[in-house]
């Protein structure tokens, strides 16, 4: 069963048993008590080992006295009225296992490769250009069935339920903007992203990214991401950043050579492609 999402105390948290956590997706700072005891109170209740809040950096120092430990950040930007505030990213383990780093060589590793060839090359091969045979696209609804199809065949498991038809056409109505390429001659849905979008915050998360396996290595990752900055800019949005796996090389490579820079590791924090994996955070001024 998917992780539930809540309004409790004025704040959004998700929490479940397939994360074994509570994420606490947003709070005002004056409701932060409340909604972080609350938070603490579901971790207790269902036995959960993790809770990971997303917040804005006036709370660091609330959460840090009760025990959260910052794991990532993204920067301010800006002066005045246009300032985007910072975000940081802290945990509390509610047990010694869930703290311990068991990928930290590997994932060390796989950070200082895509540091490094975003060092040797900012030159993006088949950015702006896509495989003859294929088209891109902003999905509508009638793509959801074609994308949780994708979705499926790609994550084994995964923090929202991007599997269902149903979610993928509710968050289009709400928040989030889904990029596709297709085989233009068969039709067939090739790899996928999305853009979930904060206007409040003047954030955007750039996430979802799947190919389906057929179809890899032709560059269409970085080429959507490519269109999703486009596409983001004319919204506005100053701010992108992703919660990229860790141990999988790919994505990390990718956001490295667009010129993201990396915030932090979120330690043994998601459930993704059948178990609980640490995740890179990576950001960028689009502005």
């Amino acid at each position: 069963m998917p992780d539930r999402i809540v309004e409790i105390e004025g704040g959004r948290l998700q929490h479940g048993r397939e994360n074994d956590r509570v994420y606490i997706m947003s709070l005002e700072p004056e409701r932060a008590a409340a909604v972080v005891e609350a938070a603490e109170a579901l971790a207790q209740e269902h036995g959960y080992s993790k809770i990971f809040a997303k917040v804005s950096a006036c709370c660091r120092d609330f959460l840090r006295a009760r025990d959260y430990l910052e794991e990532a950040s993204i920067p301010s930007l800006g002066q005045g009225a246009e300032k985007i505030g910072e975000v940081v990213f802290m945990s509390r383990f509610l047990n010694d296992r869930r703290a311990c780093d068991h990928d930290r060589e590997e994932r060390l590793r796989i950070l200082h490769l895509a540091e490094e060839k975003a060092a040797a090359s900012r030159e993006q091969d088949g950015a702006d250009k896509l495989p003859e045979g294929f088209v891109w696209r902003v999905c509508d609804k009638s793509a959801c069935g074609a994308m949780a199809g994708l979705y499926r065949r790609v994550f084994a498991s995964y923090p929202f339920p991007i599997h269902d038809p149903q979610y993928l056409a509710e968050t289009m109505d709400t928040h989030v903007i889904y990029f596709g390429v297709w085989e233009s001659a068969g039709g067939r849905l090739a790899a996928l992203s999305s853009a979930e979008t904060d206007r409040a915050k003047g954030m955007v998360e750039m996430t979802d990214f799947a190919t389906d396996p057929e179809y890899r290595g032709q560059g269409f990752g970085v080429f959507l991401l490519r269109r999703m900055e486009e596409s983001m800019r004319e919204h506005k949005l100053p701010v992108a950043y992703t919660i990229a796996r860790a141990i999988s090389p790919g994505m990390n490579i990718v956001f490295a050579k667009l010129g993201y820079r990396y915030g932090g590791t979120l330690i043994n924090n998601t459930d993704i492609c059948g178990r609980l994996e640490s995740m890179n955070i990576w950001h960028k001024h689009l502005a």
